[in-house]
């Protein structure tokens, strides 16, 4: 049952169909279910999770249910959630806008998990990669990922307008290593990690790899090889749900906290040729 009133990091919304049953068996369904939504408190990861299941017809129809799905996305937004994993089958996506419910952040799993995602690219190569970061200024994320890869990669190159140089000298004096700042590293860097828009007619090597960290990416087709998926790793001890994405069930745990984005590991990637 729902708890009005408590505080949620975040739900979990699902759909369970039904076999076809005979009149009296649907009459008493719809007396003895509220609408056919379900909503559940469990502990599946370690902590008090809301979790809905829109019970579907077989006879049901499209538009039933649709509005069965909006009313469950309507409880869950007037309880105060705003983070909704929905399970990989579920048929809506647009109805989350109507009430303010968004997915978890990709995104941002990508952008802290950068300067692994970067190694995981180069794979098994003899020699450490070389990487780029590229950025309007100078934030946590990008620094985390800096400070990941300066020991691991072979050149590191970080442009960041004006304040480059200054990043650049303050980790020179920190760990020793220089970092380049220089335009001609865009061009011969394996791996660029843009945590902010690329400027037009940015020229990379060919068989350069970006990896887009900044929101709306996926929605443009660049004219380079990108990063399109990452699978991470399922931590140990961790129960798994089936039919969900184990990506957005990690960004709405890491972003509530409950895992570390330090734990998390790569486990494969998949690439996007470049468009015209």
């Amino acid at each position: 049952m729902l708890v009005w009133g408590e505080v949620w990091l975040f739900a979990i919304i699902k759909t369970r169909f039904r076999v076809k049953t005979n009149p009296v068996e649907r009459v008493l369904w719809r007396i003895f279910t509220t609408r056919g939504i379900d909503f559940e408190v469990t502990d599946t990861f370690g902590v008090r999770t809301l979790e809905c299941t829109v019970v579907i017809n077989a006879n049901d129809s499209y538009k039933r249910a649709l509005a069965r799905c909006d009313n469950a996305l309507r409880l869950i937004a007037a309880n105060g959630i705003r983070t909704v994993v929905t399970a990989e089958d579920f048929p809506i996506s647009e109805l989350g806008d109507i009430y303010g419910l968004s997915p978890p952040d990709i995104r941002k799993l990508w952008r802290r998990t950068a300067g692994k995602i970067a190694l995981f690219i180069s794979g098994s190569s003899r020699n450490p990669l070389s990487v780029a970061l590229h950025a309007n200024r100078i934030s946590s994320d990008l620094d985390g990922a800096v400070r990941y890869l300066l020991p691991r990669t072979r050149h590191l190159a970080v442009f960041c307008a004006a304040q480059g140089d200054a990043y650049a000298r303050r980790l020179l004096k920190e760990f020793g290593i220089a970092v380049q700042t220089t335009g001609n590293a865009a061009l011969t860097a394996d791996v660029h990690l843009f945590f902010d828009p690329p400027p037009e007619h940015l020229e990379l090597k060919d068989s350069a790899v970006a990896v887009n960290l900044f929101p709306g990416s996926h929605e443009v087709l660049w004219p380079y090889r990108t990063v399109s998926k990452i699978q991470f790793r399922w931590p140990d001890g961790l129960p798994k749900m089936e039919g969900f994405s184990g990506s957005m069930l990690l960004a709405a745990l890491s972003e509530s906290g409950l895992v570390s984005y330090d734990k998390l590991d790569i486990e494969n990637v998949w690439f996007s040729d470049g468009g015209a």
